[in-house]
């Protein structure tokens, strides 16, 4: 006899504290061992120290993570209200990439979808980048005065900048292409 087991992704979404338990679990232990590593403390010492660091970052990226999810459901339902599971599900892909969907319902979702996301990213930007950038100088300032490990999160903060200042044209080629006739430049 073979048991599967199933993870119920819209249980454990509706259940933000278990976000914010996994968001926590994985910082605290992150955190716990380059504690233990960078300053020499005994690992479990590490870990109890991170894991009380991860309680508090995992209940507060796991209630913004929600507040924000909700959020992105509540726009993306009005955007797709009165579309099938099946047919959402195709905007919800064609907002971002792949071929253009013949249908026009699915097309004008698809569109709606992107030019979502472009507004969200641009009203957005500036607190991003702002935030990206400070942590980066901290980290390269880190980096240059304490350990060549810093030089990790310099440089997934610079693609993460990047990223942020490249989103909103992508944005914008995905409208071309899903709405060739609109102007999209906010």
């Amino acid at each position: 006899m073979s048991h599967t087991f199933e993870v119920n992704r819209d249980k454990i979404r509706d259940l933000w504290w278990v976000q914010a338990m996994l968001f926590g679990v994985v910082f605290g232990v992150v955190m716990g061992l380059f504690a233990a590593h960078r300053h020499g403390y005994d690992v479990a010492d590490g870990l109890v120290t991170g894991s009380i660091g991860g309680v508090v970052f995992g209940l507060a990226m796991g209630w913004g993570t929600r507040r924000q999810q909700v959020a992105r459901e509540q726009r993306t339902a009005a955007v797709t209200a009165g579309l099938t599971a099946e047919r959402r599900t195709q905007a919800l892909r064609a907002s971002r990439r792949g071929p253009v969907p013949g249908d026009p319902a699915i097309r004008a979702a698809a569109a709606g979808l992107a030019r979502d996301q472009l507004g969200q990213s641009i009203s957005h930007r500036s607190k991003n980048l702002t935030s990206f950038s400070i942590i980066g100088l901290l980290d390269l300032v880190l980096a240059l005065t304490s350990s060549r490990w810093y030089w990790l999160a310099v440089l997934v903060l610079a693609a993460v900048i990047v990223a942020q200042l490249r989103q909103p044209q992508a944005l914008r080629r995905r409208l071309a292409l899903l709405n060739p006739t609109a102007d999209f430049h906010q």
